[in-house]
């Protein structure tokens, strides 16, 4: 259980901290045996090149990890450049993260976070389908490759709600008319589902 004051701030990709973060996060990178064309880490000039936002997250004042979100219009934003310094592992530091980027993106009117991580990263992996995210195919500029895995998550309820109406409207035209005290009695059930879908997407 986390304990001690978290901080999440959005700073330059080339302040002080930053560079000392994401050289560590490169550090680790580069002793996983990815070829050259599997690695898409961002560079921090690439990282302001691209107007991709940037966060650092704090465990008592401490630089603790960093976590960026580079926004496709209002149609996704993609997660970069997660990371969580060993010593401070184990505190749900990265779940606070992605929580963080997720109401970013909200803000901006965007419905989806995708992002693409390396399979050699199991711990990344495990963090982000606890959270919620989705295996999806490759998505922009990024193609198949066995050494990538690709992830996607709506965090857009009013997204879902429109998908819904939309799923009943579709099941009950395969289904035909049934009795008025039918339909109502499916209502509860209904909306108790999307009570429990609304809780994985806040």
């Amino acid at each position: 259980m986390v304990k001690g004051q978290i901080t999440v701030a959005e700073d330059r990709p080339d302040s002080v901290d930053a560079v000392h973060l994401l050289a560590e996060l490169d550090t680790d990178l580069h002793r996983r045996p990815y070829p050259p064309e599997s690695r898409h880490a961002f560079s921090i000039d690439r990282l302001i090149r691209e107007g991709v936002v940037f966060f650092i997250i704090r465990y008592e004042s401490e630089p603790a990890g960093c976590g960026a979100i580079k926004l496709f219009g209002t149609e996704y934003g993609e997660v970069k450049r997660m990371y969580v310094r060993p010593a401070f592992r184990g505190l749900g530091l990265g779940k606070v993260m992605l929580k963080h980027l997720s109401e970013y993106a909200r803000k901006q009117r965007v419905s989806f976070l995708r992002l693409e991580t390396g399979i050699y990263q199991t711990e990344a992996i495990a963090l982000y389908e606890r959270f919620g995210f989705q295996r999806r195919a490759p998505f922009g500029e990024y193609k198949e490759d066995p050494l990538s895995v690709y992830f996607e998550k709506c965090i857009s309820w009013s997204f879902l709600k429109i998908e819904a109406i939309k799923l009943c409207a579709s099941v009950a035209q395969k289904r035909g008319p049934r009795p008025r005290s039918e339909r109502d009695e499916k209502i509860p059930a209904l909306i108790g589902r999307l009570k429990t879908l609304r809780k994985k997407f806040d």
